[in-house]
């Protein structure tokens, strides 16, 4: 369309009697076309169509997406949407293979009577974490055997081109270990049970900071003469008089800390301390008064400017019963904190677990890939005896899962929601242990949902670098603009920082690239380079700071680029070309230069 556009506009105040265009009738640019004639232009366009009469036998994937979770049963999803012409009753086959040529899925499909466009769903486990390309492509069942071959694929799949049968996805399966901080008032259960389930996977690390005994007043008469340090410290190797717990503070264990300093004074004061060490704050039987306001606030910015993870579990000093209402943390959580009527809190009998409809529908609260099999486990399960109660939910929270006492109340157990950035989850329940007691099974299942709450809650959260990679056409290069934005420490814009980008084409060509400092955002970098070919980009960036130490890991990214085929398709697409004043849809014939040329040809208004 920039041809015709150029056309219209050179020609614009000039007595032009009409404008002829040859075409095949394939809208490879359908929106321009349509903005153009939307404007009506005063010259008359007549569009002559090319091609068979009648559509050959075509299969084309007009979309395929993907869908990456990060969970355990099927971490990628692929939805394929197939136009198919001439193929009626006939069983095609979607096959997705990685780089080296390997299948990894095939699915099969018979296409209905009459069927015009037909949908695959297709999921896989890809082999390796990181950047990864896969083709997906689509043929007749009675081809499938035939793709690496492309002479016998041509001859088996009876189609006109295959050019538009394939499409390349990339799949970018992030490495970790992302870490998360877990605050405990005491040593639990919970905990226990949480920390040993996530020893099996590699991509989380729990950090953890457990208060063992509560600060207390100060008593000479507990100490030795003149001892100012908590006695249960002495005999440690390594702590001199000034480095051991004090009587006025709680006794704190550290455990899966990177280095002596970390968490050395309690929970984390400034945003360096905790923005860039951590992606999730779990808080555990631990009351409000173990943190000092300005604690309470930076964990509130941890979670609504840096857009990090909060996630509260139901200890007996947690929720209301923490006194968090009114308070920074209590203002996230997705529960109201005011009283929750007469009786004791938490006291239920024999509650029941069960997913909510929009618990169904979330991935990761789903250990079963069956509904049926799911159904199964979630009745099986043991029953809760302490529960978080509240009142009501916050607007905008989700109830993922509820539980129902005996008495056939039912108590919100999983509620979730967004707050600035982040977002902030709340297990209501106290003794989630249990449901690992009852036989190896329960257990495993137990183990099984902590893992896929905790990738939940890490998934995606914003890190320090990140790059984006989009693609905008621009005539017959498309362009390719990477982004990388850039953060200090404490999760501010760093314009002062020396950015990286190598580019690598799909025949391995390498493109070394200097980003610039974005006028358009602060801390944001670009650069940009046309794409050669169609095919897959893999970009790479890597940054380094005003003293020249490198940040990190490089950030990886990559996309698939694909262009139009102008393929003979009929009936033609000629709808937007009823738009034109007075054209006319012609039929292909022999024109002569005349001007009675046009109008002996066999013609339809355009109306």
């Amino acid at each position: 369309m920039t041809s015709l556009e150029a056309l219209l506009k050179r020609f614009e105040k000039q007595p032009v009697a009409a404008v002829v265009v040859f075409t095949d009738g394939n809208a490879t640019d359908a929106a321009k076309l349509e903005t153009l004639l939307a404007s009506k232009p005063g010259v008359p366009v007549f569009p002559v169509m090319q091609g068979f009469k009648e559509a050959p036998r075509d299969l084309a994937l007009q979309s395929v997406d993907v869908t990456q979770t990060p969970f355990e049963d099927s971490p990628v999803a692929v939805s394929a949407r197939v136009s198919a012409q001439g193929f009626d009753k006939e069983e095609l086959s979607l096959v997705i293979r990685d780089e080296a040529g390997k299948v990894v899925v095939t699915e099969k499909h018979q296409l209905p009577a009459g069927a015009v466009d037909h949908v695959f769903q297709a999921r896989f486990r890809p082999a390796k974490t990181g950047l990864s390309f896969y083709t997906v492509t689509v043929v007749r069942l009675a081809a499938a055997g035939s793709l690496d071959d492309e002479g016998k694929l041509a001859t088996a799949s009876g189609e006109t081109t295959l050019e538009n049968n394939r499409r390349t996805i990339a799949v970018d399966r992030k490495t970790g270990p992302y870490r998360v901080l877990y605050v405990g008032g005491r040593p639990n259960w919970e905990y226990k049970f949480m920390r040993r389930a996530l020893e099996l996977d590699n991509e989380v690390k729990l950090v953890s900071l457990i208060r063992m005994a509560r600060r207390e007043p100060k008593f000479q008469w507990r100490g030795r003469e003149g001892e100012t340090s908590n006695p249960l410290f002495r005999g440690f190797s390594g702590e001199g008089q000034e480095e051991a717990q004090r009587y006025d503070q709680p006794v704190l264990v550290r455990l899966g800390i990177s280095d002596k300093k970390e968490l050395a004074d309690g929970f984390p004061r400034t945003p360096e301390e905790l923005f860039g060490s951590f992606r999730a704050v779990i808080l555990d039987d631990v009351e409000a008064d173990f943190f000092t306001q300005e604690q309470m606030d930076l964990l509130e910015k941890f979670v609504s400017v840096r857009g990090g993870s909060l996630l509260m579990l139901g200890g007996q000093e947690s929720f209301r019963l923490g006194k968090y209402d009114h308070t920074p943390v209590g203002r996230m959580l997705p529960v109201y904190l005011d009283a929750a009527g007469a009786g004791p809190a938490g006291l239920v009998q024999d509650a029941a677990f069960n997913l909510t409809r929009e618990g169904w529908l979330e991935p990761w609260m789903r250990l079963r890939s069956v509904e049926g099999d799911e159904e199964s486990r979630l009745a099986n399960m043991p029953g809760f005896f302490s529960v978080n109660q509240t009142t009501a939910i916050k607007p905008g929270a989700s109830v993922l899962a509820t539980v129902t006492d005996g008495s056939r109340k039912t108590h919100p157990a999983w509620v979730v929601q967004r707050y600035g950035n982040g977002r902030v989850a709340a297990v209501m329940v106290g003794d989630v242990w249990r449901w690992g007691m009852r036989d190896p099974e329960s257990h495993a299942d137990m183990d099984k949902a902590w893992r896929q709450m905790m990738r939940w809650l890490v998934v995606d959260v914003t890190d320090r670098v990140d790059l984006a990679v989009p693609v905008t056409a621009g005539g017959s290069h498309e362009l390719v603009t990477p982004q990388v934005r850039v953060r200090d420490k404490a999760f501010r814009p760093q314009d002062d920082a020396s950015v990286k980008v190598e580019i690598v084409e799909p025949d391995g060509t390498k493109l070394n690239l200097a980003a610039d400092p974005s006028s358009a955002e602060a801390g944001m970098f670009e650069a940009a380079s046309h794409a050669s070919r169609a095919g897959a980009y893999r970009v790479k960036t890597t940054v380094q700071d005003s003293t020249g130490a490198w940040w990190a890991k490089p950030r990886r990214d990559g996309r698939s680029i694909r262009r139009p085929q102008n393929l003979p398709r009929s009936p033609p697409t000629v709808h937007c070309w009823k738009k034109s004043p007075n054209g006319r849809a012609v039929a292909f014939c022999n024109l002569t230069n005349s001007r009675r040329g046009l109008r002996n040809c066999p013609s339809r208004p355009c109306r």
